[in-house]
């Protein structure tokens, strides 16, 4: 029993390293010869999906088919609590690594040693021992001159980025009347804006994406993902209608607009206390970040009895000579121009129950079993 417990530990302190690869005699780091978004600032990762286009890819190719068996362990920075394990996707700017490990501590990291440069360890409320979602986070954003945090107990707090020091704190949501709206999910910038939306999706509450200004932490506007209209919200069901943007959005520097997806509404799986549509869940949304103003939206899944969500990452992707948001969802794949015009589109059976049309809307036939084309 003893010796089991042993290596649980082991295993535990094993899974909770960052860990960087080295490299033995290769040449300095070169990029494929393109350039444009997602090929730009190769030898960095700036943000959460790498590029405003958020592929998340990297144009490096020093590392290739023909040397990675050549690849070693360089270092392991190990950050003490891992309970949920390290979620968060690292961000490295000229050789510094900002991460994040449980319960929101922050890390500055030499990316080339592995020593810590500083560490600040958040001081959270007590109610998130209360709360299902405690502990994990996605990551951090970077960008003037600060690194940004949404944290567990509901707030978005900005750090000096060489120092670490606390410059900010804004309290977003109140915990004890908004169970499970806190952030797993580092705020974006859009300029001088910083934003983001809470978990939630599945409690009774009324699910928000927030934004603040990002050098002095002043709230400039809160968007309501239900929608306040009867019609989508029969009776009382908006004051408990859930909904939540839990995964990083996406900006578009050239025309200034915030692409953010919605989860299912609430109650979960269950609707007959919410039979209209229930806009804005399960919906990719087109805000304007200095206003908050809906540009356009789509509703993937009206009425969402199935936990399909929307809150997903907005990919922007070039397309028949347009710029097109392709948001990946489930087993299919969308495409919308920036007006948010479908441009291609599949159906989605579910196998055995209702089946959904190219609008996913409920349709009362059962399914005969054709698979998603």
């Amino acid at each position: 029993m003893k010796q089991r417990f042993k290596q649980h530990k082991v295993l535990a302190s094993a899974a909770a390293v960052v860990t960087a690869l080295a490299m033995q005699a290769l040449t300095p780091s070169t990029a494929r010869a393109a350039s444009g978004p997602g090929f730009d600032d190769p030898n960095n990762w700036p943000q959460y999906h790498r590029s405003y286009n958020a592929w998340r890819f990297s144009p490096l190719n020093q590392v290739n088919k023909a040397n990675v068996k050549k690849l070693k362990v360089a270092w392991i920075h190990q950050p003490g609590n891992i309970t949920h394990g390290l979620q968060a996707t690292p961000i490295v700017i000229d050789g510094v690594m900002y991460t994040i490990s449980a319960d929101n501590n922050v890390w500055a990291i030499n990316a080339a040693t592995g020593k810590t440069i500083w560490h600040y360890t958040a001081k959270l409320d007590p109610v998130v021992k209360e709360v299902f979602y405690a502990s994990a986070s996605r990551g951090v954003t970077v960008g003037r001159g600060k690194v940004f945090v949404g944290t567990l107990d509901g707030r978005f707090i900005a750090l000096d980025q060489k120092t670490g020091k606390e410059l900010w704190s804004t309290p977003l949501t109140n915990m004890r009347t908004e169970y499970g709206a806190l952030f797993s999910a580092p705020p974006q910038l859009a300029g001088n804006v910083l934003f983001g939306g809470t978990t939630g999706g599945d409690q009774p509450i009324i699910g928000k994406i927030f934004a603040v200004n990002a050098d002095t932490g002043e709230r400039v506007w809160t968007f309501e993902i239900p929608k306040d209209d009867p019609k989508s919200w029969p009776g009382e069901s908006r004051k408990k209608g859930g909904g939540s943007a839990w995964m990083p959005g996406t900006y578009d520097p050239r025309t200034d607009t915030i692409y953010i997806g919605t989860s299912n509404a609430a109650p979960d799986y269950y609707r007959d206390e919410r039979k209209g549509d229930n806009l804005y869940t399960a919906t990719v949304l087109a805000l304007d970040p200095k206003t908050g103003k809906v540009k356009w939206y789509r509703q993937e899944v009206p009425n969402d009895s199935w936990d399909f969500d929307s809150a997903y990452e907005a990919l922007l992707i070039p397309h028949n000579g347009k710029d097109v948001v392709g948001p990946p969802q489930q087993e299919r794949f969308r495409l919308r121009d920036g007006q948010g015009q479908r441009q291609a589109r599949k159906r989605l059976a579910i196998r055995g129950e209702r089946q959904l049309d190219h609008r996913h809307r409920p349709e009362d036939r059962r399914d005969q079993g054709s698979e998603l084309p």
